[in-house]
């Protein structure tokens, strides 16, 4: 089956991708062995989340053994080269946790050259055969996709991290836009009649600190505080204005 000029995977090669990068893992030594497979595999992200955990865990492991403008022209010749985009995004978590402030800046200058002149995508779904049509986890990837995909122009909330390959950090392995957390705030609002801190943390995947959490939760025209520090929660300012007319 072709969609385009891309191959949809099935089973075997998903397998056999997963095989390949993984062997690539022990023998690669100077750089990457085959730069079209790699960047097809990458492709095939699009229908299975595991692989793009696979290909973003071997990109933050052995960027210095890629070749940035091989990979790029690479990415270039495939139908999604904006794919290669999301993916160094998730490797650069990755990479941050990982390893040294210095080697993170030397990966982002590797990274910026690799990205040079890739397209962004026009706003559509990054993960193909997933969801529903217009169901309500194709809505929620539309009104709460993490930054690593809205960058792209793609609208996605799976996070391609392996968790047991984060660092000891404890980095941060996804980002919402404030946007985003405004969309996530406006959620709770409509669903829950009172809601504390913890709540609103939890809901954006503790991504950001918990005073950045409060600060957002203080400045927001949707609700108000009652009570203080630890016994604190928020009232959605509709309801309480509602309830006194």
């Amino acid at each position: 089956m072709k969609f385009g000029l891309l191959q949809l995977p099935n089973i075997l090669n998903l397998s056999h991708a997963y095989d390949q990068i993984l062997r690539w893992e022990t023998e690669v030594n100077e750089t990457l062995p085959d730069y079209t497979a790699f960047a097809l595999y990458c492709q095939w992200s699009r229908f299975d989340s595991r692989l793009g955990e696979i290909c973003t865990g071997f990109i933050s492991r052995n960027w210095r053994k890629i070749h940035p403008l091989k990979i790029r022209e690479a990415f270039l010749g495939q139908p999604w080269p904006t794919v290669l985009g999301v993916l160094l995004e998730f490797s650069g978590l990755l990479t941050k946790s990982n390893e040294s402030p210095e080697d993170f800046k030397l990966y982002q200058m590797w990274k910026n050259t690799a990205i040079f002149g890739i397209p962004k995508a026009n706003w559509e779904q990054y993960f193909i055969g997933k969801r529903r049509i217009a169901g309500r986890s194709m809505l929620d990837d539309a009104r709460f996709s993490i930054q690593e995909y809205r960058k792209w122009g793609y609208l996605a909330r799976e996070v391609l991290i392996n968790k047991q390959r984060i660092g000891a950090s404890g980095n941060k392995t996804f980002s919402y836009s404030s946007e985003t957390r405004l969309q996530i705030l406006k959620e709770l609002v409509e669903t829950l009649p009172r809601f504390n801190t913890e709540t609103y943390w939890n809901a954006v995947g503790r991504n950001i600190s918990r005073r950045q959490a409060e600060r957002d939760l203080m400045n927001s025209p949707l609700i108000r505080s009652v009570g203080r520090t630890q016994g604190r929660f928020y009232l959605s300012n509709y309801l309480t204005k509602k309830s006194r007319s």
